[in-house]
């Protein structure tokens, strides 16, 4: 029996016979009656769709062989009408090629970052060539002739530090003429203090005298070699570093490096004020004294002392090397001046410095034989000027030179006072002038010239 002809809905996509899409007049529909509201009682055949549970066919077709859809129960128009509907066709896809626009905008953009990055690649080149100084010869030690297992480490702050410090080549460039071993000595702060003259440059340190330790032995000259003791003293300290000024020099080196070598931000300003403190006690104290005071200073605080403990001031040290080592004044050119300083300007013994506060009474008597020789001030012994007495330009103009004082044989004289004036007419006037005299240095040698005279006429005395 010849299966009925069937049809597809095209809105509900079900099979129903062909009088189920007949409308009005018998006109041909594409939709079916079920879609269109049409009851089944006027249908010729009976409305019955598939039902839509059913899997449709189409995968399986879809897979098998040719053979097996030849050999399927199934119509040619039931299949076609249960296959699903072809998807919509893609676009054709785009290929990029070099004739492209695309591809050629594309490598015209990368052209052009290529130039821009080797621009700024050449700049910076520059930059760093221009900000870059050569760096000078560095003299070798004497040691740089072994072999490179006895030298020792090199001078980085990589290896003593880690990171390099912001700063560290200036060092090697600025003080060029130090030594590398020198340098890290000073970076591991391990310098010992009779050393610091050498930071300093040699072409300011003092030539070694080849013979200083030497011995002349029956016309034979024996050199020896200084010992060690004398090598770390004080007298080694002074030799490599004369004055405070040689001193500044060194400390300056010092100071800068191990301001790069450490983190301590406030060390430079302490190593500072210590440097200040030597200069402001070089001036009241002799250099030898302070020279000693420094070594005992930094070989207490070389190695561990912080940037605070380098601002004080060691008072142990200073106790024992300047507590009586002060520096004299300097000398004036005031005619008075050497009166009232003279226990300090003057040197020697006991007995010298003793006759340098006495006036000499033999110059302004007439003349000394010794001049300049003789330990005694020769000045005037009434107004400390550069003259003698007899010379002195204060002498009063109501004495005459004419009508001296007579003392038995001796003319002098004598220099008279509107303020203090003595009349002698009496013998207590004559008693206390004689010992005024001999207790006055200035009148001293008026007082000796008197000696040999029993009668004394008339006397004077300053007060």
């Amino acid at each position: 029996m010849a299966a009925a002809a069937c049809k597809t809905c095209v809105k509900c996509l079900q099979s129903f016979p062909l009088d189920h899409f007949l409308g009005r007049r018998n006109r041909a529909c594409r939709n079916c009656a079920s879609c269109r509201g049409v009851p089944p009682a006027s249908l010729t055949t009976p409305f019955s769709p598939l039902p839509s549970s059913l899997p449709l066919p189409a995968p399986t077709l879809s897979l098998a062989e040719p053979g097996t859809l030849a050999s399927a129960p199934i119509t040619t128009t039931t299949a076609a009408a249960s296959a699903p509907s072809p998807p919509p066709p893609l676009p054709s896809p785009v290929f990029l090629t070099e004739d492209s626009l695309a591809f050629r905008g594309l490598q015209q953009q990368l052209d052009n970052q290529a130039s821009a990055l080797s621009d700024i690649a050449t700049s910076l080149q520059r930059l760093l060539a221009s900000s870059r100084i050569p760096e000078p010869w560095l003299p070798q030690p004497v040691a740089g002739t072994l072999t490179s297992a006895t030298l020792p480490a090199a001078n980085t702050a990589g290896s003593a530090l880690g990171a390099p410090l912001p700063g560290e080549s200036d060092v090697d460039r600025i003080f060029s003429w130090l030594l590398q071993e020198v340098v890290q000595q000073v970076i591991d702060d391990v310098l010992p203090p009779q050393d610091l003259g050498r930071l300093r440059n040699p072409d300011s340190l003092p030539v070694d005298d080849e013979h200083e330790h030497a011995i002349l032995v029956n016309g034979v000259l024996i050199k020896s070699v200084p010992s060690a003791a004398s090598t770390s003293s004080t007298r080694h300290f002074t030799k490599l570093i004369p004055d405070v000024h040689c001193f500044a020099e060194a400390w300056t080196v010092y100071t800068c490096i191990r301001a790069c070598a450490t983190n301590d931000p406030n060390l430079g300003a302490g190593l500072g004020a210590f440097l200040l403190h030597v200069i402001q006690t070089d001036r009241t104290h002799t250099w030898p004294s302070v020279a000693s005071y420094v070594l005992a200073t930094c070989c207490r605080r070389f190695g561990h002392a912080s940037a605070a403990l380098w601002a004080q001031q060691d008072q142990a040290a200073w106790n024992q090397h300047l507590s009586t080592a002060f520096r004299p004044p300097p000398k004036s050119s005031t005619p008075g001046s050497a009166i009232r300083h003279a226990d300090t300007q003057l040197s020697g013994p006991p007995s010298k410095r003793q006759k340098g506060l006495e006036v000499c009474f033999r110059y302004n008597g007439g003349g000394c034989p010794e001049g300049d020789a003789c330990w005694r001030r020769h000045e005037c012994s009434g107004c400390a000027g550069r003259h003698s007495v007899k010379d002195c330009p204060r002498l009063l103009s109501g004495v005459s030179r004419q009508n001296p004082v007579g003392l038995s044989g001796y003319s002098v004289t004598i220099k008279l006072c509107d303020s203090y004036c003595l009349s002698i007419g009496l013998d207590e006037l004559r008693r206390s002038a004689a010992i005024k005299l001999r207790n006055d240095s200035r009148w001293h040698s008026l007082y000796m010239l008197s000696q040999g005279s029993a009668d004394l006429w008339g006397h004077s005395v300053q007060g």
